[in-house]
């Protein structure tokens, strides 16, 4: 028997597997079932309980995330009830009370029947509480009453198995014990053994079988015993046992079990409890161990003071032998042994057992008893389910006052040092909160713990999340005392399948000694360890495939143990997957063995176990090199480097140089050839048996040679070329690049690529290239003429100064191109936020015209293109002066001896500044009209307005003299700006005389000459109060007194919106912005008319889909709560097409390895390509133009590009595909260090037969184009491997064969600095690179000691030299080889 000392991994089983990364099987998962198991609240409550108390239970569930916030939801089964929790990350919630049937929908989640019904025991379809959730999540099930509590841990259904025995508490009389089966899977058949007889009448140890559909439970209760007056009298269903079996379809599924009580008063031999219900999920059998740790509870206020527990242990074969503390348990009852205990303990058997661990109750008469605690019961984990990171909840439910975490772990290594609580080590912490002790019957474990106190009672905020983590797996238990209450589960473990185990050994290891990990690239052994012997394996190595090599499945129908070993006390069979493997790439990987026995209790009896292999990156290595010049005659010097970054050790190293010659051990030298880089591979391996492979090249004189190209092929003026180099040189030292652009400019710099270089200006540019190594070490002058095309030189001429009075403008365009290009494209923009579709703000003709309706200042954009694409921007910063616009009305006639009046009335209506002056007969500069100066008759008054920008022009009106009327008027008040106000004139004038003429001033700077005195209508254009003023003129033009009156106008709404900059099409959707108001900022109501026919809208700023690109007229229509309203029209026409993305892919089908670049073509109609993104399949993205992609995974790739243009419109994406062929995988074996004769097989490794092969040199081998070749061993060489498979693609790998000669120690040497026999030179013996070679002194002192000699004894110890005298050696060479002695005499 062999007893297994390195880490190994466990082999666990998964519903439904994911290898790769499939979830742990702990406590922690995202799909749970759980059922309301039978509270004794449910029922008739027993004397002399208070009967109010019936069904006042309620069940609630704890959800705790780690890392990740979660979104779960929970739901009864056949029922509309369901809830939906989001929680935190690193924070628990707690769900909604579980309906119980005391609300209006009736739904119950009880596994409660009255006895009216048939009784709580039977087949419940609509009770299982199902949860999910979408992130890995702890659950917790807590039953609370007055007084009468449970909780449990919840296991994942991806941890459930097929065989289960519940193990139950003792009973108070007049309660039930009780188990319950739930089902995950639709037509699930389960056969239930009940250990004693049922509440239903089912026999003890008689067989009964149930069909269940996904969600449903069946529950079994025991019958209801008579109290014996202490504590005890009930009937127990531990030992009743749940197996998943055939369904008559050839399959079986797993299953969930729980067991409890309706109320236990957890009885002991020294007293008993209050009374208290109990559940816990049941571990199924495959999670048995055959080792368990205990440690007892502690007292409710004193961490370090122990309490009595009691304990049960459930076997499943009733020969089981069991072990408390090395003594075998007796007393077997119902599968169970029991026992009680104050210290902890060790529980060991020979085959696979459960442990439950019980508190007491609140009871004195019992060690350590807590005044504040109930009986509880709690299901805990073997060492073997050890786990070292878990998130439990902290409870202050039913006056719970202080809580405990009772956890053990060992205390080798840094499993104590590395404990986190909370964050916190556990140093941290004061006597009053932690205590801790070594395991009395485990020396190498340690029991901690940790106790809150003081909390504060629920309503209060509960604690909530504990996390604790090490760096070493431990088993924990946490519990809560209260006055009134306790709970108690176990705080988080592993759920593996124990039934097997997995192991690994990499080949090339210092030892023989299992492994914890592998490396990439390391040959790996894989093993599996096995509980029972198995009929079958099956390696599902195609599961694997692209990450393991070779991955073909393989099937052992007789598979044959190699050794048994001991792990945890329990036996397992070793068993060999055939052949040597490697991984190529980093992680954890699951690889799936179906084991078939008749021992496995499942109905085909198969299962699936994946075996966790732990992949780490390849190691990295290093060496240095130095020589005293760069000549080839010079000697290398090479020194490997004796760890890697990570933090392996080196324990082999093998040169391999490029004239075909190898060397082992950390320090070698080498001759090097002069010529190109010099490639020298140094491959180091770690003590563990990882490969770290490295090349450098190393380079030798030759002068440098250079060439350039450029990288755009031909700019147009203000462009820029970059320019890139490229030099041979097989000389050291750095280059410098010394280029003349051409233009004047020249750049010098240590890398071959230019600065982006300007040409300012079209023609033919001369650049030049020298290279250099050194001041003298130039190469050729390398001369390019490059290409500058022109761009146009824009000349454009318009009309500056008053703006026409039409508004026309017209650009002439004298643009031309200096080196005979024509221009291909105008594109102008006239910068006029009044254009319309009539009077556009674009044109695209040389020489256009605009009419500018509104003077003021412009940006003009002129965009010109030549034939080769040359762009020149122009902005015209054009000025346009108004000139005035009047309005004169007709002046009211004066009686020739009447008072000075005023003829002022012209007025400029396009608000232009300026000055105006009138003229005429007895008119002033101001506008001051005198009758008697004027005399009669009809005048001609003249209004010449000057604006401040110069631009004149004049307006006139008549008028003549006569007597005055008396004015009056009446009016209609208060109506809508915009909206007709009525006005009937009253003026009367003395008799002899009529009216002829009724002059109006509206109050809005209008005026109306009216010849009739019938009333009218007037519309305002905006609100406020009008003075209205009306003078009334005679027949003789004799002018009234003006009557003045004020007109009240309620405001309009201003209709106003913006339109969208781009709307996208197809299916681009435009959204309208409303700024409409209204003076006072009342409210509004809308009407929305979008121009296409469709559909109006009365929604404030309203998004609308145009079917087609067009110009559509946008109507809003606002009215105010008077009933004003008001109308904006504007056009929606900015439509631009979606762009479309074309790419090539070149080439379309490469090697592993190989480069593929992806060159776009995309389109953009009426824009341009701005933006684009590539996503491709291995996840990577780019959003450059034009990417290169390097392939690094075999098959069938994809890339993806979306475009967008310059306004934002996105393409539709386009994707295309790679063919990535795979290299061949090979290997050629280990290399060899045999007596010169000795013929050797090589034992190579490739992963397909039809690959062509071919080994070099093909000196000296039976056939240089077959896998294993024979050769003949005369010489040292190293020889190399190339397989050609699919598509040509190659893979090389090398294997060394050397000469082992005989070693002759010289006797005497000379290390006095004089350069000869300095050191102890023994020649062959550096081959030896595992030889051990001491020297001590007459004394038996070390005073050297070296594995391998790749650095001769120079006759120093630490770095001083040894005193001249005789010395003796011992030099053992390994490989079966005698051990040499002899003496060696330094001379100074």
């Amino acid at each position: 028997m062999k007893f297994e000392r390195s880490i190994l991994c466990l082999i666990f089983w998964l519903s439904s597997c994911a290898w790769l990364h499939a979830q742990e099987p702990t406590n922690r998962g995202t799909e749970f079932w759980t059922g309301y198991g039978h509270h004794y609240f449910m029922d008739k409550i027993p004397d002399p309980l208070d009967p109010n108390l019936r069904n006042t239970q309620s069940l609630f569930l704890y959800f705790s995330a780690g890392d990740e916030a979660a979104e779960v939801t929970v739901s009864i089964n056949n029922t509309t009830w369901t809830k939906t929790y989001s929680v935190a990350a690193h924070t628990v919630i707690v769900s909604d009370e579980m309906p119980k049937y005391n609300d209006a929908t009736m739904i119950d989640a009880r596994l409660f029947r009255d006895e009216l019904s048939g009784g709580s025991e039977g087949l419940y379809t609509d009770r299982g509480i199902h949860i999910t959730s979408t992130k890995p999540i702890v659950a917790y099930a807590h039953v609370i009453a007055t007084g009468a509590s449970g909780a449990s841990m919840l296991m994942p259904v991806n941890t459930w198995g097929y065989s289960y025995y519940s193990l139950n508490t003792n009973q108070s009389g007049g309660t039930s014990s009780w188990a319950y089966v739930i089902a995950s899977h639709d037509n699930t058949k389960v056969e239930i053994t009940p250990s004693i007889k049922t509440y239903a009448g089912k026999a003890a140890g008689t067989p009964f079988y149930v069909t269940l559909q996904k969600g449903e439970v069946y529950q079994m209760l025991s019958e209801k015993g008579v109290s014996d007056g202490s504590g005890g009298g009930g009937y127990e269903m531990s030992g009743t046992k749940f197996l998943s079996v055939d369904n008559g379809a050839g399959q079986c599924y797993p299953i969930g079990v729980f067991s409890g009580c309706s109320s236990t008063q957890g009885k002991t031999t020294c007293n008993y409890g209050y009374q208290e219900p109990d559940m816990q999920q049941v571990f199924p059998t495959h999670a048995w161990g055959k080792r368990y740790l205990t440690a007892p509870t502690s007292r409710d206020d004193k961490v370090n003071f122990l309490t009595l527990n009691s304990y049960k242990v459930l076997v499943k074969d009733v020969n089981t032998v069991v072990k408390r503390n090395g003594v075998v348990l007796t007393g077997l009852k119902n599968n169970y042994y029991y026992f009680e205990s104050t210290t902890a303990d060790v529980v060991e058997a020979d085959k696979p057992i459960m442990v439950a661990q019980y508190l007491l109750g609140g009871r004195a008469g019992c060690p350590g008893a807590s005044l504040n605690s109930d009986p509880d019961m709690i299901y805990l984990s073997p060492i073997d389910q050890g786990i070292n990171n878990i998130g439990f909840f902290r409870n202050n439910r039913n006056a719970i006052v202080v809580n405990y975490l009772t956890l053990i772990v060992t205390n080798k290594g840094t499993g104590l040092s590395s404990l986190r609580i909370d964050g916190q080590p556990v140093s941290s912490f004061s006597a009053a909160e932690y205590y801790s002790y070594p395991h009395p019957q485990m020396p190498d474990f340690t029991v901690v713990v940790k106790r809150w106190g003081g909390l504060w009672p629920y309503p209060a905020d509960p604690p909530g999340q504990c996390v604790v983590t090490s760096d070493s797996a431990f088993t924990a238990i946490t519990y809560g005392l209260g006055s009134g209450e306790s709970y108690a589960y176990n705080a988080g473990t592993h759920i593996y399948n124990l039934d097997a185990r997995s192991s690994i050994h990499n080949n090339l290891s210092a030892t023989n000694e299992p492994n914890a990990f592998t490396c990439v690239d390391a040959p790996v052994s894989i093993f599996a360890l096995v509980a029972y012997k198995p009929t079958s394996i099956t390696w599902k190595l195609s599961a694997l495939a692209g990450s393991l090599s070779p991955a073909v499945d393989v099937t052992d129908s007789a598979p044959v143990s190699t050794e048994t070993v001991e792990l945890n006390g329990a036996l397992y069979y070793k068993y060999t997957l055939p052949g040597t493997y490697q991984f190529n790439s980093a992680d954890t990987f699951y690889l799936p063995a179906e084991f078939t026995s008749p021992e496995i209790e499942k109905c085909d009896h198969k299962e699936e176990l994946l075996l966790r292999i732990i992949v780490k990156p390849k190691p990295k290595n290093d060496y240095t090199f130095s020589r005293n010049t760069n000549c080839t005659l010079d000697t290398v010097h090479f020194s490997g480097t004796d760890k890697a970054p990570e933090g392996y050790t080196f324990y082999q190293w093998n040169w391999l140089f490029p004239d075909a010659a190898t060397a082992t051990g950390k320090d070698t030298v080498h001759l090097l050839a002069a010529g190109a880089d010099q490639p020298v591979k140094l491959r180091s391996v770690t003590t563990e048996g990882c490969v770290a492979d490295t090349v450098k090249k190393i380079v030798v004189y030759a002068p440098p040679q250079a060439a350039f190209v450029a990288n755009e092929p031909v700019i147009c003026a203000k462009g820029t070329y970059t320019f890139t180099g490229t030099a041979t040189y097989e000389g050291t030292g750095s280059l410098q690049w010394y280029w003349i652009m051409g233009n004047g400019n020249t750049q010098t710099s240590a890398t071959n690529i230019t600065q982006p270089e300007t040409y300012n200006t079209g023609g033919n540019y001369t650049v030049k290239l020298v290279v250099k190594a050194g001041s003298l070490c130039a190469s050729d002058t390398i001369s390019k003429v490059v290409k500058v095309y022109s761009a146009p030189t824009v000349s454009i001429s318009y009309p500056e100064g008053c703006l026409p009075k039409d508004g026309m403008v017209t650009f002439a365009n004298n643009s031309t191109v200096a080196d005979g290009q024509t221009i291909t494209s105008h594109q102008w923009n006239f910068g006029d936020a009044n254009a319309t579709a009539a009077n556009p703000n674009t044109a695209t003709v040389a020489s256009p015209s605009h009419v500018y309706v509104q003077y003021g200042n412009y940006n003009v954009t002129y965009k010109a293109t030549s034939t080769n694409g040359c762009v020149t921007d122009t902005v015209i910063k054009a000025v346009f002066n108004p000139a005035p616009q009047f309005t004169y009305d007709v002046l009211t006639a004066v009686c020739e001896k009447a008072a000075a009046v005023s003829v002022a009335k012209a007025l400029v209506t396009n608000g232009v500044p300026g000055t105006g002056i009138y003229k005429g007969p007895g008119t002033s500069t101001t506008g001051v009209f005198t009758p008697s100066q004027a005399g009669a008759g009809v005048h001609t008054i003249w209004y010449v307005y000057t604006t401040d920008l110069g631009c004149v022009d004049s307006a006139k009106q008549t008028i003549e003299v006569y007597a005055a009327p008396v004015a009056d008027f009446t009016f209609v008040n208060n109506v809508c700006a915009g909206g007709p106000t009525k006005f009937t004139p009253t003026a009367t004038v003395a008799t002899g005389n009529t009216i002829t003429q009724w002059s109006w001033n509206f109050g809005d700077k209008n005026t109306s000459n009216k010849t009739t005195g019938t009333a009218f209508d007037y519309t305002y254009a905006t609100y406020g109060t009008y003075r209205v003023i009306l003078t009334a003129t005679s027949n003789h033009n004799c002018a009234s007194v003006p009557d003045t009156q004020s007109v009240v106008v309620q405001p309009l709404p201003v209709a106003d919106f913006t339109v969208p900059d781009t709307i996208c099409m197809p299916g681009g959707a435009a959204v309208f912005t409303n700024k409409s108001s209204v003076p006072g900022n009342g409210s509004l109501a809308y009407n929305w008319n979008f121009g296409d026919g469709t559909s109006t809208s009365a929604t404030v700023s309203p998004s609308h889909i145009y079917a087609t690109s067009g110009s559509y007229t946008v109507t809003l229509t606002a009215t105010t709560a008077a009933g004003c309203v008001n109308t904006a029209a504007k056009v929606a026409d900015k439509f631009s097409d979606k762009p479309v993305a074309i790419f090539t892919v070149v080439p379309a089908e490469i090697c592993q390895d190989g480069q593929v670049k992806f060159t776009d073509a995309s389109t953009a109609a009426g824009s341009t390509v701005s933006k684009w993104g590539w996503t491709f399949s291995d996840g990577t993205t780019a959003s450059i133009a034009s990417p290169v992609k390097v392939y690094k995974q075999a098959g069938t790739a994809t890339a993806t590009l979306v475009v967008k243009n310059a306004k934002g419109c996105a393409s539709l994406p386009l994707t295309k595909s790679v063919v990535v062929h795979a290299k061949p995988v090979i290997d050629a074996g280990v290399s060899f260090m045999v007596k010169e004769g000795t013929q050797v097989q090589f034992d190579a490794y490739a992963n397909s037969s039809a690959y062509q092969l071919q080994w070099y040199p093909a000196t000296g081998l039976s056939n240089a184009n077959i896998l294993k070749p024979y050769l003949t061993v005369t010489q040292d060489v190293t020889y190399t491997l190339t397989a050609t498979g699919e598509f040509n693609c190659t893979t090389t790998d090398t294997l060394t064969v050397k000469i082992l000669r005989d070693i002759a120690p010289p006797n005497v040497f000379t290390p006095n600095g004089d350069g000869i026999h300095d050191v102890w030179e023994i020649p062959y013996l550096s081959s030896y690179t595992n030889g051990v070679i001491d020297v001590f002194n007459r004394y038996g002192q070390s005073v050297f000691h070296s594995i391998g000699y790749a650095k001769p004894w120079d006759g120093r110890m630490n770095g001083q030299d040894v005193p001249t005298g005789t010395y003796y050696y011992i030099i053992k060479l390994g490989t079966g080889l005698p051990t040499l002695s002899g003496s060696v005499t330094i001379i100074r």
